[in-house]
């Protein structure tokens, strides 16, 4: 009896904080709205408001809008090869807005030169389980994470709609001042415009750039929900500066028909038609590529695994090949994922495989989510911790011996202050630091679990990953299945963080250490990464204006 009752009191408690819960979402979302309410009646009598925006700044269907709008955000900055975007946000007032209309006119300079923006509506995405304060903004609702393509669009009263603003630069493009008109049309009440001025410098980031990456493809009923041609959708990836892969597979790279075995057992090679594809995708940027594997290792004896005398003679013809080529730099060996401790013995004895066939230029990739990097010296020669698992004072040791340092982020950041690419409900800085925190402590590469892990549709269900809201997802299927996925909204931002890394690399080699006092502040990434646990989360500008002055200095 007395452990009934005990068991009836626990039941009615935890329906007491249930129900508590339930009034003070449904509390905060209806005060929430009324806020808006009230602002946008006072701010503009019930018709919309017209905000410029970082992009790095969320802000869901109901949140408040900021109290102005920051026009100085009109004026753009970028290098040739660059990319930049900006966020205008529509708040509505009293009245429903059906079928408004987003234009704009290509930038054009003094000289007539021009170059076209790229318009797209931005769809909201529902967060059923927030994000905890402080490591995201402990809010349900809708949040804007979607970049589509430019269509009439609507707004429902006292509700927000992003609309976003992009410009890829080319790589030929004239320096000089740009200027666009941007216009939104709503019919029955009045259309705004502005003007968006762009400043192109006369400086370029090189399509094949410094920094490392490793994006991982996931083949995971991406067929239900439509991933499109795979080629098509890695140059969309290299357009972000993600280096995609499907790991263990053919798809980039014909390896399946480079090897020919005769009956003796004897490996031959045929590279042409190898060779066609590295040129190919070497020249849209690709400067990071999955390297050969005959399986996904088990932590288990090698040789229950692979055919051992087999894959020797392959891996040896790789080796000649590539260094041969030039390209053995740009390739990793991704086989194996988070070893536990127990498994330290089977992990250093593939990594002993490849060390002996192909030297210290077999690139075998450490993911780590444990305290145990040391383990594994001279055995693989990528270490790749996770953030909160980097070591700066370690890794520059590894750099100093000739291996090399990258860092990776997923689920394990959630209930952080770390910086990511992929917290749908935190702040938009998290995913332009991870460029800034990368350079600051000597990162030449990251690596991400998944940009298409589609177990659950995105669209309906954030949480691809337990417990992580976007995590494993950096695009959504188009639900009409006609076009490629479409990048986030956070895919945009760390395309920024990346192009920060180059930038800043390009600047380090300007202006050596002591040279000039600005570019020292930058390049110890002052006032945006404060530690290896901490980054500049509200400063949404700071980045905006340290891109700036990196330009300037790169200009002189």
């Amino acid at each position: 009896m007395k452990k009934w009752f005990v068991f009836s009191l626990v039941v009615m408690l935890v329906g007491v904080c249930v129900s508590c819960q339930l009034i003070y979402t449904r509390s905060a979302e209806s005060q929430s709205e009324e806020r808006l309410r009230v602002i946008h009646d006072r701010l503009s009598g019930g018709d919309y408001v017209f905000s410029v925006l970082p992009p790095t700044l969320k802000i869901n269907r109901i949140g408040i809008p900021p109290a102005s709008s920051n026009e100085s955000l009109l004026e753009m900055h970028a290098a040739c090869g660059e990319a930049e975007s900006l966020q205008f946000l529509i708040s509505n007032g009293g009245t429903e807005i059906t079928q408004a209309i987003y234009s704009a006119t290509p930038f054009v300079d003094e000289s007539g030169h021009s170059i076209a923006p790229e318009l797209s509506v931005v769809g909201y995405v529902p967060v059923k389980k927030p994000t905890r304060r402080p490591y995201g903004f402990g809010l349900k609702g809708e949040f804007p994470d979607v970049v589509m393509p430019n269509r009439p669009f609507d707004v429902s009263p006292y509700h927000n709609q992003s609309l976003w603003f992009s410009v890829w630069v080319p790589e030929d493009a004239v320096p000089g001042i740009y200027r666009s008109q941007v216009t939104v049309s709503v019919p029955g009440m009045q259309s705004t415009t502005r003007e968006v001025v762009l400043k192109v410098y006369p400086v370029a980031i090189p399509k094949f750039g410094k920094l490392k990456t490793c994006w991982v493809y996931n083949g995971t009923n991406t067929e239900k929900l439509h991933i499109g041609d795979y080629d098509e959708f890695t140059k969309l990836n290299l357009k972000y500066r993600f280096c995609v892969d499907k790991l263990v597979s053919n798809d980039c790279l014909p390896w399946n028909r480079v090897f020919t075995v005769d009956e003796a057992g004897k490996v031959t090679a045929d590279w042409t038609e190898f060779d066609q594809r590295m040129e190919y995708w070497r020249s849209l940027g690709k400067n990071t590529f999955c390297m050969y594997s005959p399986t996904w290792y088990k932590y288990k004896p090698i040789e229950e695994q692979i055919d051992v005398p087999l894959e020797r003679q392959k891996y040896a013809l790789i080796a000649e090949h590539l260094r041969g080529k030039g390209w053995i730099e740009d390739f990793y060996l991704y086989v194996f994922d988070e070893p536990f401790y127990f498994s330290v013995p089977a992990a250093k004895k593939i990594g002993k495989f490849y060390q002996e066939v192909m030297g210290h230029e077999a690139h075998l990739v450490l993911t780590a989510n444990l305290p145990n990097m040391s383990s594994y010296v001279g055995y693989i020669n990528i270490f790749c911790p996770h953030i909160d698992h980097y070591k700066p004072s370690f890794m520059a040791e590894r750099q100093a011996a000739g291996d090399h340092a990258w860092m990776y982020t997923c689920i394990g950041a959630v209930h952080t202050t770390y910086p990511d690419t992929w917290r749908l409900d935190s702040y938009g800085t998290s995913h332009r630091a991870v460029g800034w925190w990368l350079f600051k402590y000597k990162a030449e590469g990251y690596l991400y679990w998944g940009v298409n892990y589609w177990k659950v549709n995105p669209w309906k269900d954030t949480m691809t990953y337990p417990r992580g809201n976007g995590d494993g997802s950096m695009f959504y299927p188009d639900p009409e299945r006609k076009t490629l996925p479409w990048p986030a909204v956070r895919t945009e931002i760390v395309r920024d963080g990346f192009e920060d890394y180059e930038l800043l690399t390009m600047l380090r080699e300007k202006y050596p250490c002591g040279s000039n006092v600005e570019a020292d502040k930058l390049l110890s990434c002052e006032g945006i990464i404060q530690d290896t646990k901490h980054y500049n989360q509200l400063g949404d500008t700071d980045y905006i204006d340290a891109h700036r002055r990196i330009l300037e200095l790169l200009a002189k």
